[in-house]
């Protein structure tokens, strides 16, 4: 239906401009030009059709009338699923609509999650850099003339026995109310020398160091630290103060091993293959970081992360409280080893290899992004969309066979062994496969079989942590302490006499070398060295009666004066055999059972 009349064209834009929800509602406006009256002079001109279109008139003859034409079918059409409100009537002007929200567009999808092509293939698509670290020896010549304690206290350095001392006295005068105690760096030493000797020197009690007994008794620890100064100094002991600790479960022990990882690594990452693997340190109190891990040779305990050498070298220890403030998306195994790995400033000269509780395929993709060449065994669930055998009926196979895919970033192996294993790795190949010799079913003796190349490259780089961890258990020290973090404290001086030893197996000579008990005793000497107490006397221990009261041998000798064991009077005469001052008439009444 025509809306209004206007006179000129101008007047008919300047209506429907006004109306600025015209183009959005469901009517649409025509112009008309009305002819002109009868009677009325023509001002038409002849003008082309294609000029009009090109060039708006600015005014045109004769009247013109406004008209609008519904378009409800088009948008019905467009929009199909457009919910229209219901609209008011206001004089004469047209209803509208509100326009609706437009639709988001897709996000384009994450490069992360493009699924992988697999083939049946071990090539790459792009091969990572390859480096060799410079050799210990080479780098620092110095550590081929130190000595055991010197190598020792390179690791255990002077700063952290000086902190040692400080937070003993500190604990002591302000947490303990004991202003009368006192400590120096050399008592302190000590204190670590008698700890490291219960790891070999292994007693049933602590105080059965300082016995006289035949069977019992440690005559350098006696000649150290008398007992009741060993006791106060484990009573005091103290890693960080009480009144500045951090938001971390474990930081009354933390700042020991963050002194003991800068000490680790101040001779740079200096080994070609490296594993990360968890240590366990045994713990059965009570504590909300201490773990449960069945299976294991220490299920009970502390859980560590630590970074090693192929042949046992601690760089990085980091105890494990179980949640972090991780990023929600990363798993628990991929923020361990991106957290440990970021120690190694030139990664292409080094290898990681690790177990299945940290291998997954977005790990091996991160890490060939940062340029770090890793193996390591994977479960079934974490392999990238792979394609190989069920587990099941590829063990039924025989034994040594293998199959392998590749999408050119990770190359994933299965090899059947006593075991289905399963190794992905984002730089080592398959093909040239070794030779190994294996035990098969019907055959009295081993014969040679194929094992693919990244699984003994794995073996060989694996289980430093493992070597490690036997290291620590082979002396550890045996001297109990009833604080929560007393296990930690030890195993962190433990790790400091692997680390030592391994320094010293590094850069030694041939005739030099030394075995790990042989150098652990040259760094307890050196611990305990200038110590040159003298027993002062007291009650010996008593004898076994089996021997004294044997009636074998036994007879009076002169010695110096001390008091009777039977009646406690001084004398100068002692029994030979039993060792004790006794009287001419105490001594059958001493060799008499009562």
């Amino acid at each position: 239906m025509p809306q209004k009349r206007y006179r000129f064209l101008e007047d008919v834009i300047a209506a429907v401009t006004a109306d600025t929800d015209s183009c959005d509602s469901e009517d649409e406006p025509e112009i008309c030009i009305l002819p002109p009256e009868e009677g009325a002079a023509s001002e038409i001109e002849d003008i082309n059709d294609d000029t009009l279109a090109a060039e708006e008139p600015g005014d045109v003859a004769g009247e013109l009338e406004l008209f609008t034409r519904s378009r409800r079918s088009s948008r019905v059409c467009k929009q199909p699923n457009r919910l229209k409100a219901p609209q008011k009537k206001t004089g004469d002007q047209p209803q509208h609509t509100p326009e609706p929200p437009r639709k988001k567009p897709k996000a384009a999808p994450d490069s992360d999650k493009v699924k992988p092509k697999w083939k049946k293939t071990d090539k790459f698509a792009h091969q990572m850099p390859a480096g060799l670290p410079v050799p210990l020896a080479n780098s620092h010549p110095e550590l081929v003339i130190k000595s055991p304690i010197e190598l020792f206290d390179m690791i255990f350095t002077d700063e952290m026995f000086e902190n040692l001392k400080q937070q003993f006295e500190l604990y002591a005068h302000r947490d303990a109310n004991h202003p009368a105690f006192s400590a120096s760096v050399d008592d302190i030493r000590r204190f670590v020398g008698i700890l490291l000797i219960s790891g070999y020197h292994c007693l049933p009690r602590e105080r059965d160091y300082w016995s006289t007994a035949d069977d019992l008794g440690c005559e350098l620890v006696m000649k150290t630290m008398t007992r009741a100064r060993f006791q106060e100094l484990k009573r005091f002991s103290h890693v960080a103060d009480n009144h500045a600790l951090g938001a971390t479960k474990v930081a009354k022990i933390q700042p020991l091993y963050d002194g003991l990882n800068n000490s680790l690594l101040q001779f740079g990452v200096f080994d070609h293959k490296l594993s990360i693997d968890e240590s366990m340190v045994p713990y059965y109190g009570h504590h909300s970081a201490k773990m449960f891990i069945r299976g294991k040779p220490i299920r009970f305990g502390y859980k560590i992360w630590m970074l090693c050498s192929s042949d046992g070298y601690p760089y990085q220890a980091a105890i494990y409280c179980g949640k972090s403030d991780r990023p929600q998306e990363v798993g628990l195994g991929e923020h361990v080893v991106t957290s440990l790995s970021n120690v190694i400033s030139d990664k292409s000269q080094h290898e990681l290899y690790f177990d299945n509780f940290f291998t997954s395929y977005s790990l091996m993709i991160r890490l060939k992004d940062d340029g770090l060449k890793a193996t390591g065994t994977v479960r079934d669930g974490r392999l990238g969309g792979a394609c190989l055998s069920d587990k099941k009926m590829f063990k039924k196979q025989e034994r040594a066979s293998y199959e392998y895919v590749c999408d050119g970033n990770v190359c994933i192996v299965r090899w059947s062994d006593n075991n289905v294993v399963t190794c992905a790795s984002n730089f080592d190949s398959v093909l040239p496969a070794n030779t190994v010799q294996r035990r098969m079913a019907g055959k009295p003796d081993k014969v040679t079989v194929s094992q693919p190349r990244m699984i003994a490259n794995y073996i060989k780089g694996m289980g430093g942590v493992d070597l490690m961890d036997r290291l620590l258990s082979a002396y550890r020290p045996r001297i109990k302490g009833k604080k929560w973090w007393w296990n930690l404290f030890v195993n962190g001086i433990n790790i400091a006499v692997v680390a030592a030893w391994k320094l010293h197996c590094r850069v030694a000579l041939p005739s030099q070398a030394m075995t790990h008990l042989d150098f652990r005793r040259e760094v307890v000497h050196g611990l305990t060295q200038g110590a040159s107490r003298h027993r002062r006397g007291g009650p010996t221990s008593a004898t076994s009666e089996c021997v004294r009261f044997d009636g074998v041998e036994h007879y009076l000798a002169s010695s110096s004066q001390g008091r009777c064991a039977y009646c406690q009077a001084n004398t100068r005469k002692m029994c030979v055999k039993c060792g004790k001052r006794l009287h001419e008439l105490c001594f059958p009444l001493f060799h008499t059972k009562p």
